[in-house]
C-alpha cells in the first residue's frame, strides 16, 4: 500500500509542475497594461505593444483606432486598424492620417480594406489596415492632443478622442509612452 500511495504522489506532483509550468507561459505585463495595452515579450531585449481600441467621433461618424507596434522597431512598421461606422455609405477611404503636436502621419497609400457591412439599423460599417513606422507611434506616445483624419473621395472628415478615450490617451502618454521614450524598454527577463 505504501508503495501505490507513494506513486501516486510522484504523479500527482509530476501533474502540478506541468500544470504550472504551462500556466506561467503567458508573459505578465507592465504596470497599466490590463487596461489599455497589452505587452508581450519577443525576445532579444524587444516587446510587441497592442494598444487596445481607442474611441474617436466626429459629425456622423465614429471611428475606433488600435494599434500594434514593437520596441525596439528593429526596422518593423507599426499596424493601425480603424474601424469605421458612419450614418452615410462614403467612397474608399483615400489616406489616413494620424497627428498630435509633434508628430503626423500621413497614408502614402490607400489603407487595405479588411471587411464592409451595413447593420440592421442603417449605420455603415467598415474595417482598415495600415502600416506606418513605429518611430510615429512612439512620437505620438509623447504628447496627448491626438486627432485622426479620413480623406474620402468625396469628403474629408477629422475625428477627436472621446471623453474616455482622451483618459485612455493621457495614460498611455503618461505610463506607456515615458517608459518607451525614456529608456530602452524590456519588460520580461530572459
Amino acid at each position: 500500500m505504501g508503495m501505490r500511495l507513494l506513486l501516486v504522489l510522484m504523479i500527482f506532483g509530476l501533474l502540478l509542475a506541468t500544470l504550472s509550468s504551462c500556466l506561467s507561459v503567458k508573459p505578465s505585463s507592465s504596470k497599466g497594461a490590463g487596461k489599455d495595452y497589452e505587452v508581450f515579450y519577443l525576445g532579444d531585449h524587444r516587446d510587441q505593444f497592442f494598444i487596445k481600441p481607442i474611441a474617436f467621433q466626429a459629425e456622423g461618424a465614429a471611428l475606433l483606432l488600435d494599434i500594434t507596434f514593437r520596441h525596439p522597431s528593429g526596422g518593423d512598421s507599426a499596424i493601425v486598424n480603424f474601424t469605421l461606422n458612419t450614418e452615410v455609405q462614403q467612397a474608399r477611404v483615400r489616406s489616413f492620417e494620424l497627428k498630435n503636436e509633434l508628430a503626423n502621419y500621413k497614408s502614402s497609400t490607400e489603407p487595405e480594406v479588411l471587411f464592409t457591412t451595413q447593420s440592421d439599423n442603417g449605420e455603415f460599417q467598415a474595417r482598415y489596415s495600415l502600416s506606418i513606422p513605429s518611430d510615429q507611434i512612439e512620437t505620438m506616445l509623447e504628447e496627448k492632443n491626438w486627432k485622426v483624419v479620413v480623406l474620402f473621395h468625396s469628403a474629408k472628415k477629422e475625428f477627436v478622442p472621446t471623453r474616455k478615450a482622451q483618459r485612455t490617451i493621457n495614460r498611455l502618454v503618461d505610463q506607456l509612452g515615458s517608459e518607451i521614450n525614456s529608456t530602452p524598454v524590456h519588460f520580461f527577463t530572459d
